[in-house]
């Protein structure tokens, strides 16, 4: 509900244009397709070890976003 009405202010205050949201929508169904497909296996065959899958992701996400956010900057 709070990402509800973020966007909607974003929107209202017009931060936010209407393209960005169709691009948002465009990724939300894959997006919630994987969530589920995780959550499904992740309560099918529960890893012993999170750790081993989770940190390498956090860290791959990581160093992307501090790679994108240094070329908008340099």
């Amino acid at each position: 509900m709070s990402e509800l009405l973020s966007v909607g202010g974003l929107l209202a205050t017009g931060i936010f244009s209407w393209q960005s949201l169709s691009h948002i929508a465009i990724l939300l169904i894959p997006t919630m397709l994987a969530v589920r497909l995780g959550q499904y296996l992740f309560n099918r065959w529960p890893p012993r070890s999170f750790k081993h899958i989770a940190l390498p992701v956090m860290i791959t996400a990581a160093l992307l976003g501090i790679n994108a956010s240094l070329d908008r900057v340099y």
